[in-house]
């Protein structure tokens, strides 16, 4: 009987540094597989919850921070903080290996790891130990791309001495492309496209290797090479070097596959790398093979797949038992793979939308299919050189020979249909079509991400608002609150993750500029503004014209609806004009204009230009020596004109309110809300007569209109002696927190938040839907 196979890396802890995006979701799930407790390090929880044990929270770009966060995490662990390091995301190749210097861990040193990391050094590593290489430099100005012309021979390459894939990678004839193609990539440089460039933004200039190129993923144990797979790549389409297809096991000779193989070893043994798992990228010359670059990491896409069907081993165990110090034998191939594969990315020829993608299901029964990964949908963007450089994802297939590979490759594409509307900003008609094609990228990139995320938004239905990135923009958190306490959105928050929703928080801070990049960079889809409540209504509209910028769809007023609503003047003459029923009331600009007021006492004392709605203070004045007193704070201490108004006893009603046009409003149940002891109590009214209730949905919702209220809001009416119902308050930003006063009335209406939240963000989805596009497409 054949014994089962130990798992020697059962519980086994390992600290995962960075899951990366959705794309890595089969590393974490395969290392989950293997019985290995994860400690993951990363930016927040996300994706990887159902297979990380524990989490150790911080921005993996910022090294300190990082180092810290860890540093803290062994010494609230000091036996069991875990065995082994690891990453399988470029960006953070550096942060691992300062981790593994750090603990003294296996892996592959700081000093080390930088020479591959980096281009440019990689270059003079190559040059100053007699390995092969392209002439080489860094440029930094114009003025060291006259020295390029006059000391080196075109067609040139230039490219990030960081980053990852082929983003900014580009071929050139001529001075005038170089120069052009210097000044993109310069400008172009960013974190938002490209995140492994966080390392750095400096520019290599090197001269173009002509010759076929490979991929040689290799694993080394204790200096010795115990595993190594060599891998073809089709030719790229220049001149921005992008990846089509792809095949394994190597079609090259034999002489060609063991001179590569001789200079991966010659390279690893003078760099000094004695443990990793490894990707090499070279080209086989005719002059012989030149390294491109070494990736101190498992190779991405179709990597790990490939080398498992190929030839049955599962580099992403290995990796974790070099990274965990536990031996394992030279594993021997055998002389024909398991399998021949091919594989195919699947791109754009330009930058647009997805407006079309049909995968037949007959592929599905089509058992040489190895992998096909999708990553875009039908109304997202999708990046081509020089905007972008993005793909749709990529396909492979199994062969019994190379041919047959093909064969298959080229029958399984036929099933996979898409479409890309090539997008046009109309402030770009006319001069998209320069001659130097690369000066307008960053625009178009722009204006192109902002029309998609818009496009996706027209073609969500109920069914499919689930799909959508939300995110939150919160108030900023008081000064005396403790740093992990809940804030007001933290229930909000929690419903929506627990029904299924992808959720991300920004809190409103003075540093508006950087709140803007983090909330472009997060690609949200809608925003819940749950800032403005307490902002917009106090000093300036600062969310919802961060918003309007953004030109991402939120809850809540625009700009200039908001400007208008914060002004209790004009509210309260807009409602008078439209004879909604209000108590008696005027604005006084100084103590001396009190002599000329003639209301009723009790009156209500407030600032004229902080309309807080529901939530605003409003001063209690019994007595008229009492007013005096408090009308000079509001209009000498706070500059500010005040409202007095007439103090209605009778009963108050909330109607909570849904929707945007006149005939679209949908009231949740009216409820009563009295305060008691400085909080709002709300309850269901024992009975109100069906009359009543129609007369004040229908004043609500006048009033609601009148003011321009958006998406949600709140209207008070309150009963006058003589049973008249009048607006006493219109709050078009209730608050979503779990104290609120859609929260409570939800509890005792008996209906689920998450309808009402589901509610608004389909009226919101709505409203955008119907508002006209100033972008077209081909």
């Amino acid at each position: 009987m054949r014994q089962k196979k130990e798992n020697v890396l059962a519980k086994k802890r390992i600290l995962l540094i960075n899951t990366g995006s959705l794309k890595k979701k089969f590393i974490a799930e395969r290392l989950h597989e293997l019985g290995l407790t994860i400690i993951a390090l990363n930016k927040e929880k996300n994706w990887a919850t159902p297979y990380v044990s524990e989490w150790i929270i911080a921005d993996t770009s910022n090294h300190q921070e990082s180092l810290l966060a860890v540093q803290n995490y062994v010494a609230e662990h000091p036996k069991d903080s875990f065995e082994g390091a690891i990453t399988f995301w470029e960006d953070d190749v550096l942060l691992a290996s300062k981790i593994i210097d750090k603990y003294n861990l296996v892996g592959i040193p700081y000093a080390t790891a930088r020479k591959g990391r980096n281009k440019f050094m990689f270059r003079e590593f190559c040059k100053e130990n007699n390995l092969p290489h392209p002439k080489h430099t860094l440029v930094k100005s114009e003025k060291d791309i006259k020295k390029i012309e006059q000391n080196f021979s075109f067609p040139l390459v230039i490219k990030p001495a960081y980053g990852s894939s082929s983003a900014y990678v580009i071929k050139v004839e001529n001075s005038d492309e170089l120069k052009d193609a210097f000044t993109y990539v310069k400008k172009a440089l960013s974190t938002e496209v490209e995140s492994a460039l966080t390392d750095g933004s400096d520019i290599i200039v090197e001269e173009y290797i002509d010759g076929e190129e490979v991929d040689v993923d290799i694993l080394i144990q204790n200096g010795r090479i115990k595993f190594t797979s060599i891998s073809d790549n089709d030719k790229a389409e220049e001149p921005f070097f992008i990846e089509t297809g792809f095949s394994i096991p190597s079609s090259l000779p034999d002489d060609d596959q063991e001179a590569l193989m001789k200079m991966a070893d010659e390279t690893l043994e003078k760099m000094k790398i004695h443990n990793g798992c490894l990707h090499y990228e070279a080209k086989v010359t005719k002059n012989g093979p030149v390294p491109i670059e070494l990736n101190l990491r498992l190779g991405g896409d179709e990597v790990y797949s490939f080398i498992k069907n190929a030839w049955h081993v599962d580099m992403i165990e290995s990796a974790c038992k070099i990274a965990l110090g536990i031996y394992f034998p030279t594993i021997e191939k055998p002389e024909e793979p398991y399998a021949y594969l091919a594989g195919y990315d699947l791109l754009a020829d330009h930058s647009g939308i997805i407006s079309y993608l049909e995968i037949d299901p007959q592929i599905k029964k089509k058992k040489y299919i190895s992998e096909i990964n999708i990553y875009k949908k039908i109304g997202e963007p999708i990046l081509a050189p020089p905007e972008g450089f993005e793909y749709l994802g990529w396909i492979t297939v199994k062969g019994d020979n190379p041919r047959d590979a093909e064969d298959n490759l080229e029958e399984a594409l036929e099933l996979i249909e898409y479409d890309v509307a090539r997008f046009h900003g109309a402030s770009l008609i006319g001069r998209t079509e320069r001659k130097n094609n690369l000066s307008l990228a960053s625009i178009r990139k722009d204006v192109l991400y902002k029309a998609a995320k818009l496009e996706q938004i027209r073609f969500t239905k109920k069914e499919t608002v689930k799909e959508l990135k939300i995110g939150i923009i919160s108030k900023p958190r008081k000064k005396d609150a403790l740093k992990n306490s809940p804030d007001d959105t933290s229930f909000i928050v929690s419903i929506l993750e627990d029904n299924g929703f992808t959720v991300s928080v920004f809190q409103l801070t003075n540093n508006l500029p950087k709140l803007y990049l983090e909330i472009q960079k997060a690609n949200i889809n809608i925003i819940i503004n749950m800032a403005s409540s307490e902002n917009i209504l106090n000093e300036k509209p600062y969310a919802t014209l961060l918003l309007d910028l953004l030109e991402i769809p939120f809850t809540g007023p625009s700009t200039s609806s908001a400007a208008i609503i914060k002004d209790k003047f004009i509210t309260q003459k807009l409602l008078q004009f439209h004879e909604i029923a209000v108590p008696d009331w005027e604005f006084v600009y100084s103590a001396n204009d009190l002599f000329e007021i003639d209301l009723a006492y009790p009156l209500l004392l407030s600032k004229a230009d902080a309309h807080k709605g529901l939530g605003q203070k409003k001063i209690l004045i019994k007595q008229k020596k009492d007013l005096l007193k408090k009308t000079i704070t509001i209009t000498e201490d706070f500059k500010s004109a005040a409202c007095l108004e007439e103090y209605t006893e009778g009963k108050t009603y909330l109607v909570p309110i849904i929707g945007n046009s006149h005939e679209d409003l949908q009231a949740f149940p009216i409820v009563l809300s009295k305060k008691e002891k400085g909080t709002t109590v709300i309850s269901i009214p024992k009975r109100i007569e069906p009359k009543l209730s129609s007369l004040i949905t229908e004043i609500a919702f006048d009033a609601y209109s009148i003011v321009d209220c958006t998406d949600f809001g709140l209207v008070e009416v309150t009963l006058d002696r003589d049973k008249n119902p009048l607006v006493t308050g219109i709050n078009p930003f209730p608050s979503l927190s779990k104290n609120g006063e859609l929260a409570q009335i939800a509890k005792r209406a008996g209906i689920p938040f998450i309808d009402i939240i589901k509610k608004i963000l389909i009226t919101t989805i709505k409203e955008y839907q119907q508002k006209p596009t100033h972008y077209y497409f081909d």
